[in-house]
């Protein structure tokens, strides 16, 4: 069962009076396994449609009302003031290393691969960075700049990057 529904049936042989307990941990053991899927494929939609506004949002062409207020209700806070950085990678670790590792240390960042080798990361402008810990991590280039409201992000982004 999941959410209520049958989904599937799991057969056991033998004297029901002995595989009664080992039934009902198949059956939770299965009922868990499904749960945890359903769960997983749900973060993973949630994911993706978080990346894929955040490109709308800072690629320019995002600044209707209706992405602002989707962006809103999925806790991405578009209104907080951002400080976005643009790193370019050369070797070390992949982007989706790197943007988990940020948005561990940085609650509230946006991370952004617009090109294969590079990640665009926007950290809250209040949040304290602990500058020596991110360039051990780092040892990238880095550009950044200061953002105070929507068209200054954007600005940060790069035209062809977005």
């Amino acid at each position: 069962m999941l959410d209520g529904r049958l989904i599937g049936v799991l057969g056991l042989t033998g004297d029901p009076q002995q595989l009664r307990t080992y039934a009902e941990l198949v059956r939770m053991t299965a009922e868990m396994l499904l749960a945890q899927r359903h769960l997983q494929v749900e973060q993973q939609w949630r994911r993706q449609r978080c990346d894929d506004l955040l490109a709308l949002l800072l690629g320019g062409s995002g600044d209707s009302p209706r992405l602002v207020d989707e962006a809103r209700q999925l806790g991405l806070k578009p209104n907080l003031p951002r400080i976005a950085c643009l790193f370019e990678l050369r070797g070390g670790p992949p982007a989706e290393a790197l943007s988990a590792w940020l948005m561990s240390r940085y609650p509230d960042s946006w991370c952004v691969s617009p090109a294969r080798q590079s990640l665009l990361w926007c950290r809250p402008a209040g949040v304290p960075l602990d500058e020596p810990r991110l360039l051990e991590r780092l040892q990238r280039h880095v550009i950044g700049g200061c953002a105070t409201c929507w068209p200054t992000v954007v600005r940060c982004c790069p035209t062809s990057a977005c």
